[in-house]
């Protein structure tokens, strides 16, 4: 094969880039990250209520301290979650490799933001755990082996859960990116 031969090749098998679908993937991106962070801010409120429960329902000052925390990390977490802003939209007239990028810049900034989620997710909600099973077993030490071979592992089973899921997520959002890598060659 001479060089003629494989030039014409590489542009017959070069991938095709439709704008149209990479607008769609990156408004998709987008919605996504919305609706995500929406759910996340959103859930300071069931916190915001869990406190309450234990602040009315606990004289115990060490049950008390664990709602502050609650209300303190959920504040914590939810600030931090907006604090991850998405871009508004997609430019409409961008063209098919500013879109490329556009997208890819989305899905590298919530890939970092899922990456290190859990980095500042345990240092929050562990503390506040750890406060509120101390008071539960200070109030009721009758139930304190129940409570350490029945509760915690579920609590602690449930942090172990949610940090896989960000890691999976972040996982995944790497493969795309690679994929939109592999698209731009």
């Amino acid at each position: 094969m001479n060089s003629q031969e494989l030039w014409q090749s590489q542009a017959v098998d070069a991938p095709r880039i439709n704008p149209a679908y990479l607008r769609a993937r990156a408004s998709d991106t987008i919605r996504i990250g919305r609706r995500r962070r929406l759910l996340e801010s959103s859930s300071m409120f069931l916190g915001l209520g869990a406190a309450a429960v234990i602040w009315s329902w606990y004289q115990d000052p060490w049950m008390r301290a664990g709602a502050v925390w609650l209300v303190i990390a959920g504040f914590i977490y939810a600030w931090l979650w907006w604090r991850q802003r998405i871009a508004s939209s997609v430019p409409a007239d961008l063209g098919a490799l500013a879109t490329l990028r556009f997208h890819r810049r989305e899905l590298q900034r919530q890939h970092s933001m899922y990456k290190g989620l859990w980095l500042w997710m345990l240092p929050l909600f562990v503390p506040m755990f750890a406060l509120l099973i101390y008071a539960r077993i200070l109030l009721a030490p009758a139930t304190a082996m129940y409570m350490l071979t029945h509760k915690v592992p579920l609590v602690l089973a449930g942090l172990a859960l949610s940090v896989g899921i960000t890691q999976y997520r972040a996982a995944k959002l790497r493969r795309e990116i690679e994929l939109l890598d592999l698209m731009a060659r």
